[in-house]
């Protein structure tokens, strides 16, 4: 291995460090390169680059990321299912969903306004204003190259949304506007459920994501775990007009139909008609 220190009185500035030629990798200008074992580079023999990493560091690196990647796609994936469910249960039952983003403005930044609480007053206000017969989701992350925060809502329900009153509580609490993405068809209102949580899917897979939640009546409490036991006893998941039938119960008749479910893979509806 050659003994680069000796160039540091032809090169002053540069880091003093053992030549970074390796039998199996080495860093050059940032990218790996493969040399043969006991040769070097003119740049390598500068001392310029930093150590390069044993191989169990970069194998434990490799690693890591993989284990990040299959973290976020699992959650990507687990969000999708979440979000296009919801959507469908909510269009069978008659409601109208609609999608729109809270944006954070040069102001808000600068001013250090509290972001998490202002969106956390929007959010009181969306259940004071629209009741019950109301569900949201949203993903929030950062916009690319920028400290920038945008949080993205999918929001169903039966009455129309006051988008002034919307945009001047968000101006008022966090001197920011309320963006409505425009879409081909239909304005902010979603058609396709598959197409709206794809889109927000991908936000969660990328590297801006930072958090997702949703609603307890998104649909109704539990309604995810109670499907896998459903299909890990039956092999199937709930449908979609099985969620949209559970959904619209009140709470008691919702239990005693969880255990007719879990006991024999359908509703007690089901059992009604066959009988009728």
């Amino acid at each position: 291995m050659v003994d680069t220190n000796s160039n540091s009185l032809l090169y002053p500035n540069k880091v003093k460090s053992p030549c970074q030629v390796r039998s199996f990798w080495c860093y050059v200008q940032g990218r790996l390169c493969s040399l043969p074992p006991g040769r070097s580079c003119y740049k390598c023999l500068k001392g310029g680059y930093p150590p390069v990493p044993s191989p169990l560091d970069l194998y434990n690196s490799c690693e890591t990321a993989r284990k990040a990647d299959i973290s976020r796609r699992y959650k990507s994936a687990r969000f999708y299912i979440k979000c296009r469910d919801g959507i469908l249960v909510a269009q069978v039952r008659g409601f109208i969903v609609r999608t729109f983003a809270l944006t954070e403005s040069d102001y808000a930044i600068g001013m250090g306004l509290d972001y998490g609480h202002a969106v956390h007053l929007f959010e009181n206000k969306l259940r004071r204003d629209y009741g019950r017969d109301s569900g949201f989701c949203w993903v929030e992350h950062k916009v690319a190259g920028s400290p920038r925060l945008n949080r993205h809502f999918v929001q169903w329900g039966s009455a129309r949304l006051k988008l002034d009153d919307l945009n001047d509580f968000w101006l008022k609490v966090y001197g920011s506007l309320v963006t409505w993405r425009k879409k081909r068809r239909g304005g902010m209102v979603v058609g396709s459920a598959e197409k709206e949580a794809r889109y927000l899917a991908r936000y969660i897979a990328g590297e801006g994501f930072v958090k997702a939640r949703f609603s307890y009546n998104w649909l109704f409490p539990k309604w995810f775990s109670l499907s896998k036991l459903v299909h890990r006893d039956y092999g199937e998941y709930l449908s979609v007009p099985d969620l949209a039938s559970l959904a619209g119960m009140s709470p008691n008749r919702r239990l005693s139909d969880f255990d007719w479910l879990l006991n024999t893979g359908y509703l007690s509806s089901h059992y009604e008609k066959t009988q009728a």
